[in-house]
C-alpha cells in the first residue's frame, strides 16, 4: 500500500468512525487550539524531543529527554501521523486516525517508530542521515468525501482514498507536492472514494 502505514484493521476503523461525521462545536475548537499551537514555544520542545527519539531509535539507545511538552487533546478527536523527510523527499510515514493510548508521547514514538521500520515504500534512514531529516507531524481532522481532486487545498489538507479492494491510503499534506502529482500516485488503483481532512502541521 502506497500510503502512511496502517494496519488492515485500523483502515476499516477508520472509515467506521469517520467517514461523513460531522465535527461538534467542542472539536472544532480543540482543532484551532491545535493551530495555535503548532507555532508555540511546546511545539518546539515537542519537535526537539522527537528529533532526540529519532536519534535515540537509530543508536538503539533511549532519549534521555523527558517529554515535558504541553499539548492540546487529540485522542478521541484527531488522527495523528509522522513523516520523516529528508531535503524535501519523504523518507517514512506512519500514523492513524484511532490511537491505543491517550499519551501523546507513547503514540508518537510509535509512529516514530513505524516511519523508520515499517513503512517499506523507502529506503531505510540511517543514523549518517539524521543531520538532514526533518519530522513533521501531522494532527488531521475528520474527513468529509469530496468528487474533484483540483478543488484540494494541498497546504492545509490531506487525502484518503478508499480502492475497490478496500485499501487505504492516507496522505498528509508533507506528502503532497502537487495535486498533479496526487493525481499520477492515485493513478491505476481502482480508487472509488476520495476523502479529504484538514490538517495542521507541526514541524
Amino acid at each position: 500500500m502506497n500510503h502512511c502505514r496502517m494496519t488492515k484493521v485500523l483502515c476499516l476503523i477508520c472509515v467506521l468512525l469517520f467517514i461523513s461525521t460531522p465535527a461538534r462545536g467542542g472539536e472544532e475548537d480543540a482543532f484551532t487550539r491545535w493551530r495555535v499551537y503548532a507555532q508555540s514555544n511546546d511545539a518546539r520542545k515537542l519537535v526537539f524531543w522527537m528529533n532526540c527519539s529519532l536519534r535515540a531509535f537509530l543508536a538503539n539507545k533511549e532519549c534521555p529527554q523527558k517529554p515535558d511538552f504541553a499539548a492540546p487533546s487529540y485522542y478521541g478527536k484527531f488522527g495523528v501521523f509522522v513523516t520523516l523527510v529528508k531535503k524535501g523527499k519523504v523518507r517514512g510515514c506512519f500514523g492513524a486516525f484511532n490511537h491505543q493510548s491517550d499519551k501523546l508521547d507513547d503514540v508518537l514514538k510509535d509512529y516514530l517508530h513505524g516511519a523508520l521500520k515499517r513503512d517499506f515504500r523507502y529506503e531505510p534512514l540511517d543514523a549518517a542521515e539524521i543531520d538532514d531529516v526533518n519530522i513533521v507531524i501531522t494532527i488531521a481532522d475528520r474527513r468529509h468525501q469530496i468528487d474533484d481532486l483540483d478543488s484540494i487545498d494541498i497546504a492545509n489538507y490531506g487525502v484518503v482514498a478508499t480502492s475497490e479492494n478496500n485499501e487505504t491510503d492516507v496522505i498528509v499534506p508533507s506528502e503532497i507536492k502537487s495535486v498533479d502529482a496526487l493525481k499520477r500516485r492515485l493513478k491505476g488503483k481502482d480508487i472509488n472514494q476520495i476523502f479529504v481532512f484538514r490538517a495542521v502541521t507541526v514541524k
